[in-house]
């Protein structure tokens, strides 16, 4: 066991698991009901990107780890190994199991980090505005494809971001990403030809210098405000209604203390 049981769990199931690493014993508990904790701290935008893996309206940024990129060299050369195994051979399957595992370890350092990341940031806000993004249109540029592969926005904002603000007590927002990096978040005038290139925000109406990732997370932030509301309770999630690949009202998912939860020895 990593990490102890909670007082009072029932384990229900036990699920045994082969991963290229070793093996793994996924526990089901059945837990007693707690009560949700209640969140003082303040609001806050995130900006996810490509050179900083998440900008803050705050103007904190976190640079992202690239752990596909820096371990791209070592698996190339280890797949030029494994091709010129004969098929078949005991050698062939030793050598498939070494990229196996250099794989299995970049998914691994990737979770650690992102799920580090996602309680930090539930702990110390109470209200987290993220962009809504589509995710699996964006990988069709194939010149980004794998860089944003790498990053797995949508595992840290779908799943451990979601998944730490229920435990935590805070709340997340998704609001809509168009134009928030074009717009400034002092006056609102748009930038219409600005490009990736583009690594600093000038406005010319009224003059703001401020980093691109930096302004577009203020400008989350922003809508992020605007779409919470007084029925927004502790622990819940908002679509916002911004959000424009859907015309209809916000959508409220209520979200509570599930009564089981998993543990991974």
């Amino acid at each position: 066991m990593h990490r102890p049981l909670p007082e009072g769990s029932v384990i229900k199931t036990c699920t045994i698991s082969k991963k290229a690493d070793g093996w793994y014993a996924a526990l089901s508990l059945e837990v007693p009901a707690t009560t949700m904790p209640v969140h003082k701290g303040e609001a806050v935008g995130v900006d996810v990107g490509l050179t900083s893996f998440v900008a803050l309206s705050n103007g904190e940024t976190v640079p992202a780890p690239k752990f596909l990129r820096k371990a791209e060299r070592r698996i190339k050369r280890a797949q030029r190994v494994l091709s010129r195994r004969k098929k078949g051979s005991k050698r062939r399957a030793k050598q498939r199991k070494r990229v196996a595992r250099l794989h299995c370890q970049i998914a691994h350092k990737r979770n650690d980090f992102q799920w580090k990341l996602a309680t930090d940031l539930a702990r110390q806000f109470s209200l987290i505005a993220v962009e809504d993004l589509n995710v699996r249109g964006m990988v069709r540029n194939h010149r980004l494809a794998k860089s944003i592969s790498d990053a797995a926005w949508s595992a840290f904002l779908r799943t451990k971001l979601d998944h730490a603000v229920v435990k935590t007590g805070s709340m997340i927002v998704y609001v809509n990403a168009r134009n928030t990096t074009k717009t400034c978040s002092i006056c609102g005038w748009i930038w219409e030809s600005m490009t990736l290139g583009d690594r600093v925000f000038q406005c010319e109406k009224c003059g703001l210098v401020l980093d691109r990732d930096v302004n577009a997370a203020k400008n989350i932030l922003n809508l992020g405000v605007r779409a919470d509301s007084p029925e927004l309770t502790l622990g819940e999630t908002r679509t916002s209604a911004f959000r424009y690949r859907r015309k209809v009202s916000p959508v409220v998912e209520p979200r509570t203390v599930p009564e089981s939860a998993s543990y991974v020895t």
